[in-house]
């Protein structure tokens, strides 16, 4: 018997970006758990159509903040904690610095669970991801919600679990860590 057959690039593209008819989603998954060479290329597909991250590479939003004397001692502060290094370097060292309190803040869009969501960073098909304040660590986060919508579908919650558990396995320099996964 050979093995089955890996599916093209624009099929792992819409499975990441949730845009895969629900029977198709499991298979696809199943294959996905089993083949390294398909592990590879979901890793280079979600970089390319993931909207975070093509915000992240892309040019900076003006922000109104940015001349305040105070954000300019915290940025030349994450350019020395961070060595000059690159973007990935500079995010390590703004989620390393001293969190606002709470009461600073202007963003709180409200609190789920412990934590405290600050701004919405991107969506796609599964949900939001939101920067926001594990309350009791008073640190920054990346937090992931599934929508509303598809936690009624149950195929939409199980590909959700079976993605934490994967970014859980997921250990490399270049991908920000899972540290917590939960219902709430």
């Amino acid at each position: 018997m050979s093995a089955p057959k890996c599916p093209a690039r624009e099929e792992l593209l819409d499975y990441a970006l949730g845009r895969l008819p629900d029977e198709a989603i499991e298979a696809v998954a199943q294959h996905i758990e089993h083949c390294p060479d398909c592990q590879c290329t979901m890793a280079t597909v979600v970089d390319a159509a993931d909207t975070l991250v093509a915000q992240l590479a892309g040019p900076p939003e003006p922000d109104a903040f940015a001349d305040e004397p105070e954000c300019q001692e915290l940025l030349v502060r994450a350019k020395a904690l961070a060595g000059g290094g690159g973007l990935r370097e500079e995010v390590h060292a703004m989620l390393a610095a001293p969190a606002q309190d709470a009461g600073d803040l202007a963003g709180d869009l409200g609190q789920l669970g412990e934590y405290q969501l600050l701004a919405k960073l991107g969506e796609g098909g599964m949900g939001a991801v939101y920067k926001a304040r594990q309350v009791r660590l008073d640190k920054i986060v990346a937090l992931k919600v599934l929508s509303k919508q598809r936690t009624a579908d149950p195929n939409a919650v199980a590909r959700f679990e079976r993605e934490m558990k994967a970014v859980g396995r997921v250990s490399h320099p270049n991908i920000i860590q899972a540290h917590d996964a939960r219902d709430i």
